[in-house]
């Protein structure tokens, strides 16, 4: 029968699937990825006669939905899956240059201020 493998309280960044104890070959249709992110559309379009620039400015997005899952994490491939503050220090002008980010970084900031105590410390 038909298996069904979706696990609902994380989320992986990946290249690659591993399938073991199908038997046989599984045809390439047999695994569906679900790409899951912040709903914040994008807001700009880009394209040249450049391949390669093309293909930048998609890596650039793909990385915003990857990285933008309720706050704003540092990786979504490895198990340091936070939302620590140096990485969308630098990425936040790209972020609010090419999507609607504005909700999502002034959530996240007030989610930051909820966690601080009294000392600047962060909980």
């Amino acid at each position: 029968g038909r298996e069904t493998y979706e696990p609902r309280f994380t989320f992986h960044g990946f290249r690659y699937v591993e399938v073991t104890g199908y038997p046989g070959k599984p045809p390439l249709d047999a695994v569906v990825g679900r790409v899951i992110h912040t709903d914040a559309p994008l807001t700009m379009e880009f394209e040249t006669n450049v391949p390669m620039l093309n293909q930048l400015h998609s890596n650039i997005t793909w990385g915003l939905r990857g990285n933008f899952l309720s706050i704003p994490t540092d990786t979504p491939a490895r198990d340091e899956r936070l939302g620590w503050t140096g990485d969308i220090n630098v990425f936040a002008p790209t972020a609010a240059y090419a999507m609607e980010s504005a909700r999502f970084l002034s959530k996240w900031l007030s989610d930051l201020q909820d966690d601080q105590t009294t000392d600047g410390a962060f909980t």
